[in-house]
């Protein structure tokens, strides 16, 4: 589950983050007002969630990349960090 909660959390974020600070200028304040935008946005979705809401369905090929990485975290114990750090870097 908890592994499950932080996929879903977790999907996404890097590029919407890298989105909204890009529009932004290089103006400090303007991209710390965007980091409190994002912040309070998916501590509002965490709440929902914890709140007994589903989750919102990814879309298909988002679904398949948490799949496929979920499986490979299951198989962290049975493979050697090189391996592993691979696999993982090759998934998308």
């Amino acid at each position: 589950m908890i592994v499950e909660l932080f996929l879903l959390l977790a999907e996404g974020w890097h590029s919407g983050i890298k989105e909204d600070l890009e529009r932004t200028s290089q103006n400090v304040y303007k991209q710390i007002a965007a980091l409190k935008k994002e912040y309070l946005a998916r501590m509002f979705r965490l709440n929902q969630i914890l709140g007994g809401h589903p989750p919102n369905r990814p879309k298909a090929k988002y679904a398949a990349l948490n799949t496929r990485l979920k499986n490979i975290a299951l198989r962290y114990a049975e493979t050697d960090r090189l391996t592993y750090l691979r696999s993982i870097a090759h998934a998308t």
